[in-house]
């Protein structure tokens, strides 16, 4: 994975960690602390996106263009350390932590089509480490945040 990506992938979900509510403390610190390098470091100021809502691919957007045009960011040593801490943490989390941000299917493997509609979680989707299909893959309003009246 390139450092931009698990740069974004780290503040996308440390900030869905702490907007669940459900997050432990070393996801908590782990993010905090990338953040905080971010921001005192480099002025990063995307990363506030994130906390409004972290599933929004537009916010998400906005971080990894302002990670491209600063490529200081993404070779610095402190950043991609703090970028492991939050992998590491996560990787730490109990399971039913985790899925409480949302749906997680390590694998979905279909003949044909794939169609997922209407998933929500308290503060994520879907999650899946992988998708393949044989026909099309849909996946249609899926939402998450930070109330369960989300749809």
């Amino acid at each position: 994975m390139d450092p931009v990506s698990a740069i974004v992938g780290a503040l996308v979900a440390g900030a869905t960690a702490a907007a669940s509510g459900v997050a432990g403390d070393a996801i908590k610190d782990a993010y905090q602390g990338l953040r905080t390098v971010l921001i005192d470091s480099y002025k990063f100021v995307s990363a506030s996106l994130l906390e409004k809502k972290p599933t929004d691919r537009a916010f998400q957007s906005a971080v990894e263009s302002e990670l491209r045009e600063n490529p200081a960011i993404v070779n610095d040593g402190q950043v991609l350390n703090h970028v492991q801490a939050v992998q590491e943490a996560l990787k730490s989390a109990p399971p039913e932590q985790l899925a409480a941000w949302g749906v997680d299917v390590k694998e979905i493997i279909a003949a044909k089509d794939v169609i997922a509609d209407q998933i929500s979680g308290t503060a994520g989707g879907l999650r899946s480490e992988k998708i393949q299909a044989g026909g099309d893959v849909r996946l249609t309003n899926i939402s998450g945040g930070t109330s369960s009246g989300n749809k």
